[in-house]
């Protein structure tokens, strides 16, 4: 098997990427791309058929884009002939540009690339430029030589292979296997534990507390949801949203009793509910106005109805003011809406025409406000009239929020009264009840959180891109930082976390009911975070991505398949390390529920396999310590979840992998054996480390103080810094301490959802820490386990992962001149959360009668609770 693993290595060890010779070498000024400007690099081809060039540190400049583009030219400077010309559209650019050369051009080729723009006539994107030169070129602005020189680079695409990767893993393999055939045979150890099965069972019932605890539950969660639905989502779903389809003029038409008006008109959107209309009457006007609504296409009535005009509401009160331009202020004020009671779903581009007619005027005139024209003039009477009727569409797009919280409430109350039913009539076994909970409210999180408001979820879903495309035959790299998409899976508005918005709602909810309907392979943009893990970390989101294109799904449905195949497998690790740990199974449970872990589960991010594969780790090094019945089968699972820790996040999690040092004991005594073997183990683990991230960890110690950036130009700190400055390192982490304890706690705790952005309250952070505090005290009849000097080791080992934790964003985010440091959350301590928790179990404090599913069903309930607190600060 290890032969077998060592030639797949071997075969799968080489890389495909992009040799790069830079024409700039730093980033010194910003270049603006605008309308009538024009940018040329000259440079000669240095070796025979370069791929590609690529434009490094592309702006939007706080710019959204639409149809504006990018020209940029390929010339051969000796004769002048075109080579090539690419459009590339800015709605679709993220990150640097990088333009493929579909000609092969021999080295000695002297070639002139020009960059100019189409619809940037204000205000435009920027890239950077250089004082320094690393590779002979020349620049012009518009004709006029320069003194700098493009950052930029040519690309050659080339097969690294890291042979001695490879053989590390291989050697980290067979020392595992000789230390598990040592076991074997010279501890005897069997292969397999019996298998031990951990029963539901019935209770004595007591109907009377069961019924009115599930009276209270329910009642509680309709309450809830009456409140909320009240609070936010009804006034939302009363909302519109408008387009003026004909702009006020500041001009008015005249009708008497009878008269008639009509105008023909086009809308651009779909869900057409109702239309504004400037109207000056007197206050106690007793006019009616009777509206005929048809389909000018087809002729069809589609609507008719009478409004008394002094009943009409006004514009401004069902359009939010936070959507309404500057331009269109005064027009909302003027205007009163006429409510369709009804919505044309499929009205984009459709055209209608309006009839007005009036009555009850009897002496006094009622006067419509009328604009410049568009297509079709205004009729009054059957006769021509200037101008156009001033007409505001208006649009129900919030319509599926009130499908969707219903779904929502539903669930969450029907799950919280069954649980109650369920833990009411049988005693749950831990694991299976952890299991049950993560499910459903993981089920629900996969849609209360929105895709890409978690955390990096682009860059996720990107990296499990790149797998799902190997999965399918789809090998090639066309570029830096380029992958094939489907045309479908191009999200031109995600280029980082999307903020958990009602717009971020509406599109997800429209993107469900999508198909694919553009499958064509197309190069994009992806972000890569797989060398900070391993494969595996996104295979399970991979996996769901490649079923979902197989089955030709649209893109939001993939996203959904891949985040429901995370959790899944997520819960799976939950599941096993519940059931094995010998003890604080409820505080692992409690643990794998606190809002942020449901968050990271539910998503594409790789935190919910990396927390899973540390809780294994933890619960079967516990296992093996205090447990009699060691296997082979235990090491194994030992060896391969600590060299997942290992290898990820930049080993931050090594510290905890010194757990296995406990298992050096045979009761007082020193045990050789076992000291030989976990060092042993240990070692295999460190050397896989180093096989992941020598290269990184060597360029950390070799980087001079001013020469490590991130984004471009902002400068970090250094390990050289430090070596000088050692005070300065020991007041950065005083200060963090002090000054973020509480919101690591917080963020720990599942106190802070999407983009940091959604803080629950205080009372659920405290709450959840309370249940696991609880979870911690034994029962009379289990043992304490810990002794003094265990105990210490144990906390020294989570310290040490703290510590390297914040000394990696120290050194990959925190800017210099910072005072504390940046880019920590409570969610990178998961992993080792329950450890530390289980640590505290002592003599002093124990229950007469402890029951772990209640204690499990209450972090449930304060899920519920949770997840009504996020509707309603989100709406």
């Amino acid at each position: 098997m290890i032969v077998v693993a060592f030639i797949w290595q071997i075969f799968t060890s080489g890389t495909q990427t992009f040799q790069q010779y830079s024409l700039g070498t730093s980033s010194d000024e910003e270049y603006e791309i605008l309308d009538g400007q024009r940018l040329d690099t000259v440079f000669r081809i240095g070796q025979d058929n370069p791929d590609g060039f690529i434009i490094y540190n592309y702006k939007k400049n706080n710019l959204s884009f639409t149809d504006e583009k990018l020209l940029i030219s390929l010339f051969n400077e000796e004769d002048g002939a075109l080579i090539q010309k690419n459009e590339i559209e800015l709605a679709n650019q993220f990150g640097n540009f990088y333009i493929s050369f579909q000609e092969e051009l021999p080295a000695g080729t002297k070639v002139r690339l020009r960059i100019e723009s189409e619809g940037l006539e204000e205000k435009g994107p920027t890239i950077s430029l250089s004082e320094e030169s690393g590779y002979g070129s020349a620049l012009w602005e518009d004709g006029v030589l320069q003194e700098t020189y493009l950052c930029g680079a040519l690309c050659y695409k080339t097969i690294s292979y890291n042979y001695l990767k490879a053989v590390l893993y291989l050697a980290a393999e067979i020392l595992t296997g000789i230390l598990l055939f040592l076991a074997r045979k010279k501890l005897h150890l069997p292969v397999w534990n019996e298998k031990k099965t951990e029963r539901i069972v019935k209770r004595r019932i007591n109907w009377k507390r069961t019924c009115l605890g599930a009276v209270i539950i329910f009642a509680g969660g309709l309450i809830l949801a009456d409140y909320i639905y009240t609070y936010c989502i009804e006034k939302l779903v009363a909302e519109r949203q408008y387009e003026v389809a004909c702009r006020d003029g500041q001009q008015w038409i005249g009708m008497g009793e009878g008269d008639e008006v009509s105008q023909i008109f086009c809308v651009s959107g779909d869900d057409f509910s109702g239309i504004g209309i400037g109207i000056e009457a007197d206050e106690d006007t007793k006019a009616t106005l009777r509206l005929e609504l048809y389909d000018f296409t087809t002729g069809e009535l589609l609507l008719e109805k009478e409004y008394r005009v002094s009943a009409l509401t006004e514009l401004s009160d069902v359009i939010p003011k936070r959507e309404i331009e500057a331009d269109d202020t005064e027009m909302t004020e003027q205007y009163v809406f006429f409510d369709w009671q009804t919505v044309l779903e499929d009205s984009a581009n459709h055209y209608y025409k309006v009839i007005l007619r009036s009555g009850n005027l009897q002496e006094e005139e009622l006067k419509l406000a009328v604009g410049t024209g568009r297509n079709f003039s205004l009729m009054k009477n059957g006769e021509n009239a200037s101008g156009n009727l001033a007409i505001t569409a208006l649009y129900s797009k919030n319509l599926f929020l009130e499908k969707m919280f219903r779904c929502l409430m539903i669930a969450v109350i029907v799950f919280g009264t069954g649980l109650w039913i369920f833990v009411s009539v049988f005693r749950v076994p831990a694991a299976k009840m952890y299991a049950v909970s993560a499910l459903v409210l993981g089920m629900i999180f996969c849609f209360l959180i929105p895709p890409y408001c978690v955390p990096d979820e682009w860059t996720h879903f990107d990296s499990a891109y790149r797998i799902s495309n190997e999965m399918l035959g789809i090998t090639e790299i066309p570029g830096p930082d380029r992958i094939y998409k489907r045309a479908c899976d191009i999200n031109e508005k995600v280029g980082s976390t999307m903020k958990v918005d009602l717009e971020e709602y509406r599109d997800f909810y429209e993107e469900l009911q999508e198909t694919s309907e553009d499958e064509t392979l197309t190069i994009a943009y992806a972000g890569n975070a797989v060398n900070n893990v391993t494969v595996l970390n996104y295979l399970p989101s991979a996996i769901g991505f490649t079923v979902a294109r197989i089955l030709h799904l649209g893109h939001a449905v993939m996203l959904l398949m891949g985040r429901i195949c995370n959790l899944l497998v997520t819960i799976l690790l939950m599941y096993v390390a519940i059931r094995k740990v010998p003890f604080g199974k409820s505080v692992l449970a409690v643990v794998g529920l606190v809002p942020i872990m449901l968050q990271q589960m539910a998503s594409c991010s790789y935190d919910g396999i990396i927390i899973g594969a540390a809780n294994i780790f933890i619960a079967y090094c516990l296992h093996i310590i205090f447990e009699k019945d060691v296997s082979i089968s235990d090491l194994l699972v030992i060896a391969v979840s600590g060299a997942m820790m290992a290898v990820c996040k930049g080993g931050v999690y090594i510290p905890v992998l010194g757990l296995l040092l406990l298992a050096v004991f045979s009761g007082k005594k020193l045990d050789w054996k076992r000291l030989a073997g976990v060092f042993g183990m240990l070692f295999s683990m460190g050397i896989l480390f180093i096989a992941q991230f020598s290269e990184r960890i060597i360029s950390m110690f070799s980087k001079a103080q001013g020469t490590s950036f991130r984004s471009g130009d902002v400068e970090l700190y250094t390990i050289s810094y430090f070596l000088e400055h050692p005070k300065q390192l020991i007041r950065l982490y005083q200060n963090t301490v002090t000054e973020r304890l509480d919101y690591y706690i917080q963020g720990m705790a599942g106190g802070r959802l999407g983009n940091l952005e959604i803080v629950l309250p205080w009372f659920l952070v405290i709450a959840f820490l309370l249940i696991i505090c609880i979870c911690t005290v034994r029962s009379e009849k289990e043992q304490v386990f810990w002794n003094k000097w265990q105990r210490g080791l144990v906390v020294l080992l989570c310290l040490g992962s703290m510590v390297l934790t914040q000394l990696s964003m120290l050194l990959a985010w925190t800017e210099v001149g910072t005072q504390s440091i940046d880019g920590v959350q409570g969610r990178y301590f998961l992993p080792f959360a329950g450890l530390l928790f289980v640590v505290f179990r002592n003599k002093t404090f124990s229950f007469k009668n402890k029951r772990d599913d209640l204690l499990i069903f209450s972090a449930a309930l304060l899920d519920m609770i949770a997840i009504g607190y996020v509707v309603v600060s989100i709406f």
